[in-house]
């Protein structure tokens, strides 16, 4: 009765049984958070709330915050009109995406003869929809004690992951690589630092950040190992004896060794370090000690700009060189 309005708003069921409560309690949940968004979040717990004793009457006040012209009682019309303002608002969010779904497009489209959902041309020849294909995909996730999702195909992508990691030849030989050792997490004691409003939707989203914080750490330690390979390529120390020192050498044979490498010669000799720090930070801080003098005695009229000028670039050039060759002296290259 309602499968083409609840396939337009994208519902998981749209064989859903509109006289079952708590189907229709789940489908007027889904509505409002998902759709119509009239209330705020946190006033969206009673109607949330399945199991509530007064659930019946929070649904027939929410209809009327709608302005819903069918009363609660005749729940038949009062859900078509629910499912009509749901997808009234989808629309209205974006008129332009639907302009072009014109009745002409949907006929063509209709006329036009579906492609084969069938594996053709492969050893699994079979209809990927047919009820058989589903009914075998459930049992094989029943077998496994995966969750079956709605949809078959997403259920077999979770059993293909679950093969691809537990039951590889790898994992077939060392099944102990696989159990993942130490205490359990306490979930339900930790604190989310948000709340939805919702215990289930809560615990769903501090699985959600464990499962983040999990890829993390695998990716951290993907970035180790790609670390620790590039440093086994590049360096290999060696002992060389003729140096009396070590060098590192890189492992390709074809390649020079770093000690038949021309040997890098600054253009200041690091012995003068000192000597030009200090004879460098000496005239520097003359300069600026007489730009001092010159400002505290002259005043406005006796000033002169041009003065100001040089006496405080030569100040900063000696003192600019002066502390860059203190640096250096202290062993600190900077890039």
């Amino acid at each position: 009765m309602f499968k083409r309005k609840l396939a337009a708003l994208g519902y998981h069921t749209v064989d859903m049984n509109p006289n079952d409560n708590q189907a229709l309690r789940t489908l007027v949940a889904w509505l409002e958070d998902r759709k119509i968004r009239h209330y705020k979040m946190e006033e969206r717990a009673e109607l949330r709330d399945k199991d509530s004793p007064i659930w019946q009457q929070t649904y027939e006040t929410y209809l009327k915050d709608l302005d819903c012209p069918i009363p609660a009682k005749e729940h038949l019309g009062a859900l078509d009109w629910l499912l009509t303002y749901a997808v009234q608002l989808v629309h209205n969010d974006d008129p332009e995406k639907y302009k072009v779904r014109t009745a002409e497009k949907v006929i063509a489209e209709r006329a036009v003869p579906a492609k084969p959902s069938a594996l053709s041309g492969s050893p699994f020849d079979f209809d990927l929809n047919s009820e058989e294909f589903k009914k075998g995909i459930n049992q094989l996730a029943r077998l496994m004690n995966i969750s079956q999702h709605p949809d078959h195909i997403v259920t077999l992508q979770a059993i293909a992951s679950f093969v691809e990691k537990r039951l590889s030849v790898n994992a077939l030989k060392d099944p102990s690589s696989l159990i993942v050792e130490g205490k359990p997490f306490p979930i339900q004691e930790r604190d989310l630092g948000f709340d939805t409003g919702d215990k289930v939707l809560n615990q769903a989203c501090q699985v959600l950040r464990l499962l983040h914080i999990h890829d993390l750490r695998d990716l951290q330690t993907k970035i180790n190992e790609i670390i620790v390979a590039v440093q086994g390529i590049t360096s290999n120390p060696k002992t060389n004896t003729a140096l009396g020192k070590v060098d590192f050498s890189l492992r390709n044979d074809n390649m020079e060794s770093m000690s038949d490498l021309p040997r890098f010669v600054p253009p200041v000799n690091p012995a003068v370090y000192p000597h030009l720090s200090l004879v460098l930070l000496a005239i520097g801080i003359f300069f600026t000690a007489w730009f001092f003098v010159y400002e505290a005695t002259s005043n406005k009229y006796t000033r002169d700009f041009r003065k100001e000028l040089l006496i405080s670039a030569v100040a900063a050039l000696f003192m600019g060189h002066g502390t860059l060759f203190t640096i250096l002296w202290a062993g600190i290259y900077p890039s």
